[in-house]
């Protein structure tokens, strides 16, 4: 597991919270490498119900000329390794960002996964 840090808002209980954790740390990581920015500020959003890989929606804010760009790669990377992007209505909740200083090891080992998933969903 990696240092990221993350608070669920009511959601302790899913058993795919530490997939959540790990997934978007990897994501933040690749979209830093990706689009050669210092940092990013994702966040996912959830119906109360969702759980597992099914999110309702992805928000990326990073100091960048192209944002939506960078929306779009969050969008596609989590496409990519098996999230379900569905928006049914109802209440929303955030999961926040993560915070860490993450090795140079660990920082290759997400770009790699994401990359690889990327590769797979594009061959689909």
């Amino acid at each position: 597991m990696s240092p990221c840090a993350w608070e669920a808002q009511g959601l302790d209980e899913d058993p795919h919270s530490a997939h959540l954790t790990q997934d978007i740390c990897d994501v933040t990581a690749w979209l830093c490498v990706k689009y050669h920015v210092p940092s990013i500020r994702l966040w996912l959003y959830r119906h109360r119900w969702q759980r597992g890989r099914q999110i309702t929606g992805v928000h990326a804010l990073a100091c960048h000329e192209k944002p939506l760009r960078i929306l779009s790669g969050a969008e596609a990377a989590f496409l990519a390794i098996g999230y379900e992007l569905r928006d049914t209505g109802g209440e929303i909740l955030v999961h926040p960002l993560f915070e860490a200083d993450l090795s140079q090891h660990q920082v290759l080992r997400a770009y790699a996964r994401i990359e690889a998933a990327l590769r797979l969903s594009r061959l689909s």
